[in-house]
């Protein structure tokens, strides 16, 4: 069956429709289509604590337009999901009472935990048994969270994010918070796990081989001849978006500073995130109502 799901980021909004089924008792879920706008409600947020009325447009457009695909694909159903900026502004609740009066959809503000929780359902397949910190970094928001054969030890949200970074800066103070929560709950053998859009990026500028994880060392090579250079010039130098070339650095330096403090030497990144975790959340709903 194909379902569908809705990610509000703070940065980006995310669709997607998903091929999800039950083969022997084991899941079995695919990727049919995927789209992304650089929407940037965090730039409000972040800034002026309201989303604008120019965003709002903008948001109800988008929405609008993915009911649209959602119906020409024929899905089961779709959710739809927000993040960091929904949950920080101070109109988000008359942002959502309006969606609904113009398009009749209902959305979920995630809280941190509830956000870390569809992640970690979205990276569980892809986790062997052995010990790992994973690290979802967001426009507003970064999810981390320690896990041992596959089952959470522990999981925190922190207010560090890309877009937030941009236009506030990281101040000692919180990152001495996820430093000591880090180092709080560090256990042997770490293994990083990333998801989001930039560390799939900075692996794709690696050129490592597929199946492989990035060395901490050489994403902090990458961090640093990225510093180096204007956002013009890493547009040009490694092809990058206008909306991708500003956040990669600040999400490089998140992704770095938690790795040292979890004296990790590796990061995967496999090509999943929140939207997938949404998704087979709303599966596994209506699977049980099925039942």
């Amino acid at each position: 069956m194909l379902i569908g799901a809705i990610d509000i980021g703070s940065n980006a909004m995310r669709f997607l429709v998903a091929s999800a089924t039950q083969f022997e008792g084991n899941a079995e879920y695919e990727r049919v289509e995927y789209l992304r706008y650089p929407i940037r409600l965090g730039e409000d947020v972040f800034t002026n604590k309201k989303i604008s009325h120019h965003k709002i447009e903008k948001l109800l457009k988008m929405l609008s337009a993915f009911k649209s695909m959602f119906e020409v694909f024929d899905v089961v159903g779709f959710h739809c999901c927000a993040t960091s900026a929904m949950r920080d502004a101070e109109n988000s609740m008359e942002i959502i009472n309006l969606i609904y009066k113009e398009l009749g959809m209902e959305i979920e503000i995630l809280s941190g935990d509830r956000e870390a929780k569809l992640i970690e359902k979205a990276i569980h397949s892809y986790l062997d048994k052995g010990n790992y910190i994973h690290i979802d970094v967001g426009g507003g928001s970064t999810e981390i969270t320690i896990m041992s054969d596959c089952e959470k030890l522990a999981s925190q949200s922190f207010n560090i994010g890309t877009v937030r970074a941009i236009h506030h800066g990281i101040s000692d103070e919180k990152w001495y918070e996820v430093e000591k929560w880090v180092k709080g709950h560090k256990i042997n053998h770490l293994a990083g796990i990333g998801t989001g859009g930039n560390i799939k990026k900075l692996y794709e500028l690696s050129d490592i081989k597929a199946a492989t994880a990035l060395p901490t060392t050489e994403l902090e090579q990458l961090l640093t001849a990225m510093k180096s250079i204007s956002v013009e010039e890493r547009m040009q130098k490694y092809k990058l978006n206008d909306d991708r070339a500003d956040v990669i650095v600040h999400a490089a330096l998140i992704f770095s500073k938690i790795l040292h403090w979890a004296e990790s030497d590796k990061i995967f990144a496999p090509n999943v995130g929140l939207i997938d975790g949404i998704a087979l959340a709303m599966w596994e709903n209506y699977n049980s109502k099925e039942k």
